[in-house]
């Protein structure tokens, strides 16, 4: 990458004493192959070490580079040793190849910005760094510089024009093998499965103009699809809200609409998941939201449909009582319908209006407000509550923000289910659970 380097050359490596006729084949075939096609770089030819030369015998590779040093006289540098051993992990990058090619050729353009120089240099340093060494972490670091390259072309058409398209990823393995049974990641892969609903796109089209349906960039949409884009640099509790709040705000100009689709859900359902003990590390700030942020830019661009084979852990976990009755009337009316049967194929539990002015600001007394409206919304809907609605139970010990934030992350219907119990009389306590109050 450096201005000084001229070019570089892979030596193979052996453990073993090899053949004259294996070297012959070997030097014969002369050609590194990834993906059906030739490498073209050393990124590419770290990814072929994946597979190249383990029938050759080959242990690994010694990557040179030839620097200027004093006048015009090249040197090889040795860089760094690169093992032949199969990386299920580096297969994950194949279906990037075509939209890398894009992005590679903007990379390299005099037009091309440093910030998005950058970003795709971080891009090929991760790809290298997951080809020398498989696992979780590596695989969430490739999605991390994968998120940067999307608020890059997100902050520029002419980025956008360049790579043409979004990037969609479609292997569930993106969720599968980053997997590390941490909050964050937890989190960040729910978040990003938020799904659409009616005329509600799914979460990806709240952080850049991008159309889902045609998976194409959404540049000449009307005013109303690009003012879905609310996810910006603020704080991530503070981004959270914005989604929570737009999304909303879209099913209720449907309902008010002529066009037919008053019916539709809240628009907060996802197939990818979070377990209740995650929730409440990031309700009770146990979590790195600078890193959960930067892992929701990479796991939007995963497919909302995929969803992974992986589950969380279920840990018993102590759920406040603020939390509780206000996620069950977040929850999707379907949700709800399959908790409390036999209540018909319309029942609802509609969010009442005020109650986004009262989370929004900020204040313990405005969320204490919003419990009680969100409880008097749940008994007029049918529900007997486990307390009476004139008792208050105070909220002073959660953070405001970080309790209106968590209600946008999905949870299983179980969970949900337990959370139901907590608050309800028509269903019965759950043993896994203590109530905070």
């Amino acid at each position: 990458d450096s201005k000084d380097a001229r070019s570089e050359m892979w030596m193979p490596l052996w453990d073993r004493p090899t053949t004259y006729r294996e070297i012959s084949f070997l030097f014969r075939e002369g050609r590194a192959q990834v993906n059906k096609r030739i490498a073209r770089d050393g990124t590419d030819f770290a990814r072929a070490c994946s597979n190249l030369g383990v029938d050759r015998g080959i242990a690994e590779f010694q990557r040179y580079s030839f620097l200027m040093r004093s006048g015009k006289a090249y040197l090889s540098v040795p860089i760094t040793r690169v093992p032949v051993r199969a990386n299920a992990d580096v297969n994950l990058v194949d279906e990037l190849d075509d939209w890398m090619s894009r992005v590679a050729r903007y990379a390299t353009s005099k037009n091309s910005p440093e910030s998005f120089k950058s970003a795709w240099r971080g891009v090929q340093g991760h790809i290298f760094d997951l080809c020398l060494r498989a696992g979780p972490l590596r695989v969430q670091g490739l999605l991390v510089a994968l998120g940067k390259i999307e608020k890059e072309l997100r902050f520029s058409a002419d980025a956008r024009e360049a790579v043409r398209y979004p990037l969609l990823l479609k292997n569930a393995g993106w969720i599968d093998q980053a997997w590390d049974a941490s909050p964050e990641f937890e989190i960040a892969s729910a978040l990003s499965g938020i799904r659409g609903a009616g005329t509600v796109g799914n979460i990806r089209s709240n952080f850049s103009p991008v159309d889902v349906k045609s998976l194409k960039w959404d540049d000449h949409a009307k005013e109303s699809i690009l003012a879905r884009v609310v996810w910006s640099d603020a704080p991530l509790t503070k981004n959270l809200m914005r989604v929570m709040g737009r999304r909303s705000l879209e099913v209720q100009i449907s309902a008010k609409s002529n066009s037919g689709v008053g019916s539709q859900d809240k628009p907060f359902e996802s197939l990818r998941v979070s377990g209740l003990s995650a929730v409440m590390a990031f309700l009770f700030g146990r979590t790195d939201d600078s890193k959960m942020q930067d892992l929701l830019w990479g796991c939007v661009a995963i497919r909302p449909t995929l969803k992974p084979t992986v589950r969380p852990v279920e840990r018993r976990v102590a759920i406040p009582w603020s939390f509780a009755v206000l996620k069950v009337l977040f929850t999707p009316d379907r949700m709800l319908r399959e908790i409390f049967t036999g209540r018909g194929d319309h029942w609802k539990v509609p969010i009442p209006d005020a109650i986004w002015g009262l989370l929004q600001s900020g204040t313990v007394s405005g969320v204490e407000r919003a419990v009680q409206l969100a409880e008097r919304r749940l008994y007029a809907s049918g529900l007997s509550l486990r307390k009476p609605l004139e008792q208050k139970i105070s909220s002073a010990g959660l953070a405001p923000d970080r309790l209106a934030a968590s209600l946008a992350i999905p949870i299983s219907l179980s969970d949900t289910k337990v959370l139901a119990k907590i608050v309800c009389n028509e269903l019965n306590n759950d043993e896994r659970v203590e109530i905070n109050d």
